[in-house]
């Protein structure tokens, strides 16, 4: 009888601590996310650096819009966002690149064989779709509040989009394995390269689903005091 109501009163007061701690990340977390709108918003008000335009000779028209084109080109591909992570930049990039190869594959081979050169084609699109999804979904998860995990544990949804991509990049590299054996020699040294991007980047999502979904929560460690 004793042992029945120690067992009720641990499980009580582990319900009000948990409860307790939670109401806490709640108000910190509000309070924080508060702080850095507002640090957002002064940054916003600021006065912007005043920017200093050169006028081109009008006989160079061209090659100031190519010079403009290819100046606007560089920007955009330095700006990374806020949250980026290494994890995300790599992947992007990697996954980018993979897919430009495999196009030029892909527009190759349907010289000789069309229907290989779709199918190569078709993986190119996938794994380029997928891509934007995939590295939102690393962003997300590496940069998680800490507070918010402690209190609910790993970021499940986002860990399942990874989990889904990994297997959607291994049966593209089981397909490109397939595809190598019906083209040249030339062809198939460079899928054998993609191929091994593409197995390096499954890998990279393996160790952050690996190192991101073992997580401690109070609500995981109340759930197994309470049972």
């Amino acid at each position: 009888m004793k042992n029945s109501i120690s067992s009720n009163m641990l499980k009580v007061l582990g319900m009000i601590v948990v409860l307790s701690v939670f109401v806490w990340m709640i108000a910190f977390t509000y309070t924080s996310q508060a702080r850095a709108q507002d640090g957002a918003d002064n940054a916003e008000r600021g006065e912007r650096p005043e920017v200093t335009q050169v006028n081109q000779p009008e006989d160079r028209g061209d090659q100031s819009e190519e010079n403009r084109q290819d100046a606007e080109n560089r920007n955009e591909a330095s700006i990374k966002s806020d949250d980026d992570t290494e994890n995300s930049r790599e992947h992007g990039n990697k996954i980018s690149e993979s897919v430009k190869k495999l196009l030029e594959v892909a527009k190759e081979t349907s010289k000789q064989d069309r229907g290989i050169g779709d199918e190569v084609s078709k993986i190119a699109k996938e794994e380029g779709d997928m891509s934007t999804t995939t590295t939102e979904a690393i962003k997300k998860v590496e940069n998680r509040n800490f507070l918010v995990s402690l209190l609910v544990g790993a970021d499940l949804k986002n860990l399942g989009q990874l989990r889904s991509s990994i297997v959607t990049t291994e049966n593209h590299i089981n397909a490109l394995n397939n595809i190598k054996t019906r083209v040249t020699a030339d062809i198939a040294t460079t899928l054998d390269a993609e191929i091994a991007s593409l197995n390096q980047e499954k890998v990279r999502l393996e160790s952050v689903v690996k190192d991101n979904e073992d997580v401690f929560s109070l609500f995981g460690w109340f759930v197994k005091l309470v049972q």
